[in-house]
C-alpha cells in the first residue's frame, strides 16, 4: 500500500490510498512542517531519519521527498509509506523507542496497512460546508445516568445534558466528553454546551457527559473512575434510547483534551476492558460506539515526554489502580475498533501532537480507518465545530470543522 499526503492550506491530512501511486502535494507543506508537532518538540530532526526510513521503506515520493523529510508531521507521512519494519511496529508506535522518532513512530503503522483489506483513511478532507452557528442549547434535559432521574441542582458527576433536534424521529447521538486535565471542567460549561447545540442543529442528539474528577492532592476518583463513568453513560444512552429520542445503533464519542483521552480509550476498549469498570455503574452491557472524534487527546499516557509538567503531575497522582499503560488507548486498540478522526494543533504545548500521531499509528497498524488532521499553529483547547481556531489559518479552521461534520455524517447517518 502506498501513502500520500494531502496538504490543505497548512492542514496536513495523513491518508492511505490503495492501488495507484500518489502524487505529493506541496501546497503550504513548508508551513505545516515548520510548525509541526514533531518539529516543535525537537522531533523534526528525528523526522529526517523518518524520511530516510521512508526511503528505506520504498515509500516512493512521500518517503523520498525532501519536503517529507524536513517536515515534522510531513516526515511522518513519509514513514506512512514505509515498509513493514517501521510500520509493523504498531506496539512500537506506542513505545518509547518509536516515540523517540516522533512522526516516524506515529505513522510507521500506516505502512503496515499492506495486510489490510480496505483503505485506512476514515474520511477525506472537506474544505467547505455550512458550519452550524448555535451558541447554546435552547433547552437542555439534565439526567443522572447512574439513577435515571433529573440531576441534582449542583450535580456534575454522572450527569448528562441532552439536547434533541427538532424532530420526533430517533436520531444518531454524539456524546461529548469535556476536558479539564481529569481534575476540572464539567458537562454544563459554555464551550461544551455550544458543541451540543451545534450537534443538535445538524440533526444529532447532542449529549454532554459528566464524570468523576480526580483530586490530585489525595488521588480520590483516580483511574479508572472517568473511563468507568463514560462507559456507563454510553450504556445508559443505548438502554434508554427510546425515551431519549436516540437511535441506539448509531452512537459516537467526541472528546477534548482529557475528554479526548477518555473517548480514545473507551472507543478502543469497548466491551473487552472490564478492568476499566470500577464497579460503580449500575448498568452492564454494550459500551461500543460507531465513531470516535478526538480533539488533542492523549493515546499513550505512559509516554510522559509528550505532556506538560502539570499534566505529568496529574497523571502521576491520578492513575489510581491502573498503570498508565493500561489507561492508554494504544494498549487496547485492535481491528474491531470504530473509525476515528484525530485533530491536534501543532503548537500544542500541553499535549504534544505526537500523541495523535501515536494514535494514528496504532489504529492503522490494526487496520482501523483513521484520519489525523494536524492544524498548523494551533495550540491546546480550541473549540470543536468552531471554524475560528486561534493560531490556525481561517482555511484550516474551516477544513477542520467541515471534515469533522463530514466524518460524523459518514458514520452515523442512515
Amino acid at each position: 500500500m502506498d501513502a500520500c499526503r494531502l496538504g490543505l492550506g497548512g492542514v496536513l491530512i495523513l491518508v492511505s490510498a490503495l492501488g495507484a501511486g500518489c502524487t505529493e502535494s506541496s501546497e503550504d507543506g513548508g508551513a505545516a512542517g515548520s510548525s509541526g508537532a514533531a518539529g516543535s518538540s525537537g522531533a523534526a530532526g528525528s523526522s529526517g531519519a523518518a524520511g530516510s526510513s521512508g526511503a528505506a521503506g520504498s515509500s516512493g515520493a512521500a518517503g523520498s521527498s525532501g519536503a517529507a523529510g524536513s517536515s515534522g508531521v510531513a516526515g511522518s507521512s513519509g514513514v506512512a509509506g514505509s515498509s513493514g519494519a517501521a510500520g509493523s511496529s504498531g506496539a512500537a508506535g506506542s513505545s518509547g523507542a518509536a516515540g523517540s522518532s516522533g512522526a516516524a513512530g506515529s505513522s510507521g503503522a500506516a505502512g503496515s496497512g499492506g495486510s489490510c483489506s480496505g483503505a485506512l483513511e476514515a474520511i477525506a478532507p472537506t474544505q467547505s460546508c455550512t458550519p452550524p452557528s448555535s451558541t447554546a442549547p435552547p433547552s437542555l434535559e439534565k439526567l443522572d445516568y447512574f439513577r435515571n432521574q433529573p440531576c441534582p441542582r449542583q450535580g456534575n458527576d454522572a450527569c448528562l445534558g441532552v439536547q434533541r433536534p427538532a424532530t420526533s424521529e430517533a436520531r444518531p447521538a454524539v456524546l461529548v466528553v469535556h476536558g479539564g486535565g481529569f481534575t476540572g471542567g464539567g458537562p454544563f460549561g459554555s464551550s461544551v454546551l455550544q458543541v451540543v447545540a451545534r450537534l443538535a442543529e445538524r440533526g444529532y442528539v447532542g449529549i454532554s457527559v459528566g464524570y468523576r474528577l480526580c483530586d490530585p492532592r489525595t488521588g480520590a476518583n483516580g483511574f479508572p473512575a472517568p473511563f468507568s463513568d463514560v462507559r456507563c453513560a454510553v450504556r445508559f444512552v443505548r438502554q434508554n434510547a427510546a425515551s431519549l429520542g436516540v437511535d441506539p445503533r448509531r452512537l459516537a464519542l467526541l472528546g477534548t483534551s482529557a475528554g479526548g483521552a477518555i473517548v480514545n480509550l473507551v472507543g478502543a476498549a469497548a466491551n473487552g476492558g472490564e478492568v476499566l469498570d470500577d464497579g460503580s455503574c449500575p448498568l452492564s452491557g454494550d459500551s461500543s460506539v460507531s465513531a470516535v472524534l478526538s480533539y488533542y487527546g492523549g493515546h499513550d499516557l505512559a509516554n510522559s515526554a509528550d505532556f506538560s509538567t502539570n499534566i505529568q503531575g496529574t497523571l502521576a497522582a491520578c492513575h489510581g489502580t491502573l498503570s498508565l499503560g493500561t489507561a492508554s488507548a494504544t494498549t487496547w486498540i485492535d481491528a474491531a475498533d470504530p473509525p476515528a478522526l484525530l485533530l491536534h494543533g501543532t503548537a500544542d504545548d500541553s499535549v504534544n501532537a505526537r500523541q495523535s500521531e501515536r494514535g494514528l499509528s496504532a489504529l492503522h497498524a490494526a487496520c482501523v480507518p483513521a484520519t489525523y488532521l494536524p492544524l498548523a499553529g494551533a495550540r491546546h483547547a480550541f473549540s470543536p465545530l468552531e471554524p475560528a481556531v486561534p493560531g490556525a489559518s481561517a482555511a484550516d479552521g474551516t477544513t477542520a470543522t467541515c471534515t469533522a461534520l463530514a466524518f460524523l455524517d459518514r458514520y452515523l447517518r442512515p
